[in-house]
């Protein structure tokens, strides 16, 4: 026996429901949890890239800024507990020049995709033997 059309629509429905009620429990379980968060993976160029947001407490508590890079270890004023700069820490602590010429292809990007924009903050993440790999000269 043929099943009428409504009735499939019906079944359909009434499981996309339950999915999705499946999906906010297990998504209010994971996201009240403190040890993690809820990220995008993403690829460019070969490259894995993750996506995520967090809140501003959250990211303070957990986040080691650049005067904890063990890059920085021997200008670490410890009194003040960040990167004492000097001769021999601006070489490594100065950002590369502007780049003007990016300017209009970056404005042009932002402006042609209402939800694209860039992140406040990048994080990388480096495997144990990046760290170990720096050496100055």
């Amino acid at each position: 026996m043929m099943n009428s059309l409504p009735s499939v629509a019906a079944r359909i429905l009434a499981q996309e429901r339950e999915d999705l009620e499946a999906l906010a429990i297990l998504l209010d379980r994971h996201l009240a949890r403190n040890d993690k968060i809820l990220v995008q993976k993403t690829e460019m160029g070969g490259t894995e890239a993750y996506v995520g947001a967090v809140t501003l407490e959250w990211f303070a508590s957990r986040v080691r800024f650049a005067s904890r890079l063990p890059l920085f270890r021997q200008q670490v004023n410890q009194q003040t507990d960040n990167v004492d700069i000097d001769a021999d820490s601006i070489e490594i602590i100065q950002q590369r020049p502007l780049d003007w010429s990016r300017q209009a292809p970056l404005a042009q990007y932002l402006a042609a995709r209402k939800t694209h924009k860039f992140p406040p903050v990048l994080v990388v993440i480096n495997r144990p033997w990046v760290d170990g790999a720096i050496r100055l000269a």
